[in-house]
């Protein structure tokens, strides 16, 4: 059976179009469309733009994006068991230190102390216990992180370097959004992008895509946003009738409030 990497290889030599010709074609970069054909998907980038990618490159060469990207969590699901195991393993595997048996004690003064084996702590079943319990958390820690991954829709994680000083950190709680006013913010492509959009206040992504050149996408929000973008260069901001540019050339995130 063909991997991912393969298909997409076959699907762009039979077109006969180059790394280069699709690069320019779909914006994305020559490095990262090698990388997807030799099924490495170790692309610095957030988890959105990697989905976004295999999307984009698959409507270009003519393969249901939606067959790759199942085949694709499918991986990434297959890893995640493999790791599981393996530390699963390595628990399994840990060796307890031997009981110790004390030996008769010598004589002390007129009595005649002697420990035995049947008065010595046993601390087996206590290791044994504390073993158990922390293989159950380590399990229960891994799923949550496998949950966390394959959900759809869950916000991507925005590396904090990248964050601009000011931006709000806290959840909000319904009632306090709900108090916050709704305002729009539209974002306007200059040429293809990738965009997303995350409302801070809850962290709910309230969009996520590729914009063409010359495409618009208003988006309704309440408080501060942060934006994610693949190329700065090519994306412009309008709030009410002032337009702004991010003036940061390639991959980045800014807050908006």
């Amino acid at each position: 059976m063909q991997t991912i990497g393969e298909r997409l290889e076959e699907a762009r030599k039979r077109q006969g179009i180059s790394l280069r010709e699709a690069a320019d074609a779909t914006k994305i970069r020559g490095e990262f469309l090698d990388a997807m054909e030799n099924d490495s998907m170790e692309i610095p980038l957030q988890e959105v733009y990697r989905r976004g990618f295999l999307i984009n490159y698959s409507k270009f060469l003519k393969i249901d994006p939606v067959k790759i990207l199942t085949d694709y969590d499918a991986l990434q699901m297959g890893r995640s068991k493999s790791s599981k195991h393996g530390r699963g393993e390595y628990l399994g595997h840990m060796e307890l230190p031997e009981k110790e048996v004390l030996t008769d004690a010598p004589d002390l003064s007129t009595r005649n102390y002697q420990k035995t084996k049947s008065e010595a702590v046993d601390w087996e079943p206590y290791l044994k216990a504390a073993l158990f319990f922390g293989g159950v958390v380590l399990v229960i820690a891994i799923l949550v992180l496998i949950v966390r991954l394959i959900l759809p829709g869950s916000s991507p994680q925005v590396n904090p370097e990248l964050q601009e000083s000011g931006s709000a950190t806290g959840t909000a709680t319904g009632s306090e959004l709900a108090a916050i006013a709704e305002e729009e913010i539209t974002l306007i492509a200059l040429d293809d992008v990738t965009v997303t959009v995350t409302q801070i206040s809850d962290s709910r992504l309230l969009f996520t895509g590729t914009l063409a050149k010359g495409e618009t996408k208003t988006v309704k929000k309440r408080g501060a946003v942060r934006i994610g973008y693949t190329e700065g260069d090519y994306l412009l901001l309008q709030e009410g009738e002032q337009k702004y540019k991010i003036g940061k050339p390639g991959v980045g995130t800014i807050t908006r409030e």
